[in-house]
């Protein structure tokens, strides 16, 4: 059963009433940040939750990924021992363009399981490759495809070999040096608190921000409650140069619009 009313304690208490019923799993969601600071008392016995969901969680996790480019999926099993990673792979890096059993043969632990590509390809023995289509396409890879810029590619493998993988995967990356958040609620806040364990410089401000204070920003980040306001707040940050902006969108046109002009966006 689950529980994914806006209400907090609407799903905390039909979880209880759902549990007396008989042995049915309850998942509950939760939005309330102060929910999850509570020590003393524990909310998923006290209402036979059985999981327990915070959405902001799931936003967080993709704006920190964007933020240190830590790939479009990233997940971790069998307690950190094995990691599973989705990354898009950019023009110039030292593997794009070799097959996979080229890359295979410096990092034997890993297995690159589906490419995702814009557009058909096919490979031949010679490293040779020929446009056959213009529809996406999803490669479960063997030894013989070849790895192009712009590819989509999951990796899996012990989580040590997966990220010795990714590093010429994705070229060189740069730690940012400073990040201006504008939205004061839970995501905002909990993104300056995981940003600040990097010794990165967190500007957080509540409704907006003088867009000439950005000039030495490396990362612009709007995470507002009003979706609208967020979309505007990102294209004045792109506008004044800001090199990566990363919005908080749900509306499908909105982030079709975000898409052509380059800002990113996690849904809500």
């Amino acid at each position: 059963f689950f529980a994914l009313a806006d209400n907090d304690e609407t799903n905390l208490v039909l979880s209880a009433l759902v549990k007396q019923l008989g042995p049915i799993k309850t998942v509950a969601s939760l939005k309330k940040d102060s929910y999850l600071q509570l020590s003393q008392v524990d909310l998923q016995r006290a209402f036979h939750v059985d999981h327990v969901l915070f959405p902001d969680f799931f936003v967080i996790d993709k704006i920190a990924q964007f933020i240190f480019d830590e790939g479009i999926y990233s997940r971790s099993f069998l307690h950190g021992n094995v990691l599973l990673k989705t990354m898009r792979v950019p023009e110039g890096v030292a593997y794009a363009g070799k097959t996979l059993a080229d890359i295979r043969a410096n990092h034997k632990d890993v297995l690159i399981s589906l490419i995702h590509r814009p557009h058909k390809i096919l490979a031949s023995n010679h490293h040779q490759n020929e446009l056959i289509g213009s529809a996406d396409e999803l490669i479960f890879a063997h030894g013989r495809d070849l790895l192009l810029a712009d590819d989509e590619i999951t990796l899996l493998g012990d989580t040590k070999a997966v990220l010795d993988a990714c590093k010429p995967l994705a070229g060189e990356q740069l730690m940012p040096q400073s990040v201006c958040i504008v939205g004061s609620g839970a995501v905002g806040k909990a993104l300056e608190e995981r940003l600040k364990k990097h010794n990165i410089n967190v500007r957080l401000e509540a409704e907006s921000v003088k867009m000439a204070d950005l000039l030495s920003t490396d990362v612009f980040i709007a995470c507002h409650i009003d979706e609208e306001h967020n979309f505007v707040l990102a294209v004045q940050a792109k506008d004044h140069g800001v090199g990566k902006v990363i919005a908080t969108l749900s509306d499908a046109a909105t982030c079709e619009e975000a898409d052509r002009l380059g800002i990113l966006h996690v849904p809500t």
